[in-house]
């Protein structure tokens, strides 16, 4: 039995997977890039796109320049188009695309603006008989290729004259001037023994085992006693103050006061300070300060801040305040502020939330700002566009959400205005009513013939029928008897119940009863007794002390737009 269940999950999830890639490959994009890097490529399809792009820069020829062009092609046809030109294959696994090298695939690549046929495949390189002192014997390049049918069927245009500008194009190290000089075939076999190491130990930057070549070197494991700079890590590198890498970091890091990676981070970053990481990462970073990184799918950490400059998924953690400036299902909880300019999942802040639209919910103290909120928010001021739950607060503002004035009569204030504000799920009631008191009056002159009273309620609208709702009501209302401002307890708390009819396209018409308790500590010298002069009637008067519980039931008309 659990033997059957666990292979119909496992065959579920593969299901699943398998659906999730065969989407993203069906993804529609263009592009069209004349002599650029690899790396400047692939990093404007993954901010126009929205893609993950997952790879070791050590290995992928990011400086490689390529010409591709598609348009509102599918994923596949449009990665295989770019990668024509290069030995670079890839896979999909979940939302990531990851890209390594395959050293048997043919290569395609177009011929110069001098004319000819596209698709000429690569020639052999010729053989070197001179070759630098320390790269080792030279071997006999392999034959070329068959040449597919396929191949040179097709013209291409003449380039233009001026190269695009690729800022992200990096002067080249010794190391990569030396395997230049060396044919494709044997730099790519010699590439990874001039570039990884097992281990190195350095005191500060350039002042260690691997001297002057440090930071074109991937170590599988790094020791830094002081400051190291080193290429690249795929293991483990522990600094005393601070570690630092031009490459990619996979494995896990750890320093004194801090980590600072040039390329990608795969894996736990842990500083006494900060982390830092200038592609995209996946992992942990842990600092007791800050944590900034460029993008990813990771968990961030920090003693006072954490931010990422694009699209991040996952979670941050920190004292004062979290950041995001693209899109992600984020968590974020934060001391004092959440900011993410995209789209997230959930801010928990004890000021203010920031967002764009919000997938679950936002809490804070004082005010959460969204656009489209799938979910609730809770704190002293809500604003949203719309919003699928509830916001709850002293003042909601839903621009696409129960917006409604107000007018009414009623047998304890006679005329009646309120302004409700937020979701038909949950609304407030800024309210505002007059009672004329012509009878009470004895002294004619004197300008107290009336009673006025302020109040603040809560609301819920309940669908009955197309046209037809229910709202249930909660108020209280300061009541100033015959005077200015009455300065004594003198509350009016209503519970209305007022069913609604929609007459017109902004119009409706409502009635309905309300239960009525005045709570008072108004006192008659005349009567001797304490209590309010209002109500008509009562079904209960009680007092306990100097406070007097009156409570009777009235109704209400108006009408609402």
């Amino acid at each position: 039995m659990y033997k059957r269940l666990l292979i119909t999950s496992l065959f579920c999830c593969a299901a699943l997977l398998s659906i999730a890639q065969s989407r993203l490959l069906e993804k529609k994009i263009s592009f069209s890039y004349q002599r650029v890097s690899l790396e400047y490529a692939l990093e404007d399809i993954s901010k126009s796109y929205q893609l993950n792009f997952s790879y070791s820069r050590d290995y992928l020829p990011l400086q490689q320049r390529i010409s591709a062009k598609a348009d509102n092609v599918r994923l596949a046809e449009g990665l295989n188009t770019l990668f024509g030109q290069t030995k670079v294959v890839y896979a999909v696994i979940g939302d990531q695309v990851v890209l390594r090298v395959d050293k048997n695939k043919q290569i395609i690549r177009p011929i110069e603006p001098i004319g000819g046929k596209i698709g000429q495949l690569e020639s052999p390189q010729p053989e070197v008989e001179e070759m630098i002192a320390d790269v080792g014997t030279v071997e006999t390049p392999p034959p070329p290729p068959s040449r597919p049918d396929w191949v040179g069927s097709e013209q291409i245009e003449p380039a233009a004259s001026a190269e695009i500008d690729d800022p992200t194009e990096e002067e080249p190290t010794e190391i990569d001037q030396e395997l230049e000089e060396l044919p494709e075939w044997l730099r790519d076999k010699n590439l990874k023994k001039r570039r990884e190491r097992v281990a190195q130990i350095s005191i500060l930057p350039f002042v260690g085992t691997n001297l002057e070549r440090s930071d074109g070197i991937t170590n599988n494991l790094s020791v830094n006693v002081l400051w190291g700079h080193n290429g690249g890590v795929d293991g483990v590198e522990v600094g005393g103050l601070v570690n630092s890498l031009k490459k990619d970091m996979i494995g896990l890091q750890v320093a004194g006061l801090g980590n600072s990676v040039e390329g990608m981070v795969h894996g736990t970053q842990i500083g006494g300070l900060f982390n830092y990481s200038g592609a995209y990462t996946t992992g942990l970073q842990a600092a007791g300060l800050l944590n900034v990184a460029r993008s990813g799918q990771m968990v961030q950490i920090g003693g006072l801040f954490n931010a990422v400059e694009g699209d991040m998924g996952g979670v941050q953690i920190a004292g004062l305040f979290n950041g995001v400036g693209g899109d992600g299902e984020t968590v974020q909880v934060a001391g004092l502020f959440n900011a993410n300019l995209g789209n997230t999942k959930l801010q928990i802040s004890g000021l203010f939330n920031v967002a764009g639209d919000v997938e679950h919910a936002q809490v804070s103290s004082i005010i959460n700002i969204g656009k489209r909120v799938n979910g609730f928010q809770i704190g002293l001021i809500n604003v949203s566009d719309t919003i699928s739950g509830a916001p709850i607060g002293l003042l909601n503002i839903v621009k696409k959400g129960y917006n409604r004035w107000e007018w009414s009569a009623g047998d304890v204030l006679h005329a009646n205005l309120a302004l409700k504000l937020g979701a038909r799920s949950f609304y407030n009631i800024f309210y505002l009513g007059v009672r004329m008191d012509n009878s009470l009056s004895n002294v004619p002159e004197r300008d107290d013939r009336y009673s006025w009273g302020f109040g603040y309620g809560l609301g819920s609208s309940v669908a009955l029928g197309r046209k037809t709702w229910i709202n249930f009501e909660l108020l209280s209302i300061q009541v100033n008897e015959r005077e200015r401002l009455t300065r004594k307890l003198n509350l009016l708390n209503q519970i209305k119940v007022t069913p609604e009819f929609v007459l017109g396209r902004k119009f409706s018409l409502f009635f309905g009863p309300s239960i009525n308790i005045m709570v008072s500590r108004l006192y008659d010298p005349d009567t001797q007794s304490y209590g309010s002069t209002i109500p008509n009637y009562d079904l209960f008067n009680e007092t306990n002390g100097t406070t007097n519980t009156r409570i009777w039931v009235g109704g209400n008309l108006g009408i609402r737009f």
